[in-house]
């Protein structure tokens, strides 16, 4: 009987793999961590001129001028009719929304944890930012002081 094996893998497939797979679970740390981390240190900041929302991602600047203020108000997302349908750019939990998504025809900038208190932003850009807070009204009452 005789026996024959495969050729031996030259050593630099076995390295350009390594470095591979370490570079694909790095991404996957990172990513893992920033979804995790994302939502717990959004906050909104009212700045001279208009808000600033700071988010480890997908952080927001509009000045005043820019926001439809006659229409900034306090939602329940499930009782106004908000369905978030498609995700363009963002991290999409069960409990936590924050980035780029869509419903029909309207863009959203989500930044939500509760769809029970959210403040509902329209933009003169061309889309909405809902922000989730138990302080929902104050803020409502705050941009609507402008």
């Amino acid at each position: 009987m005789k026996i024959f094996e495969i050729t031996k893998v030259p050593h630099t497939s076995t390295t350009l793999m390594s470095v591979i797979t370490v570079c694909i679970v790095i991404l996957v740390l990172f990513f893992l961590v920033t979804m995790f981390t994302s939502y717990k240190n959004t906050k909104l900041i009212f700045t001279n001129d208009g808000i600033e929302i700071k988010s480890f991602m997908y952080g927001t600047k509009l000045s005043f001028s820019d926001i439809d203020i006659k229409n900034v108000k306090a939602v329940n997302m499930d009782d106004e009719g908000i369905y978030m349908t498609l995700r363009t750019n963002g991290i999409g939990l069960p409990n936590a929304k924050i980035g780029w998504f869509s419903y029909g025809s309207t863009k959203y900038k989500l930044y939500v944890t509760d769809k029970t208190s959210v403040v509902l932003i329209p933009v003169k850009k061309g889309y909405t930012i809902l922000f989730s807070s138990p302080d929902a009204k104050k803020i409502v009452e705050e941009i609507k002081k402008e």
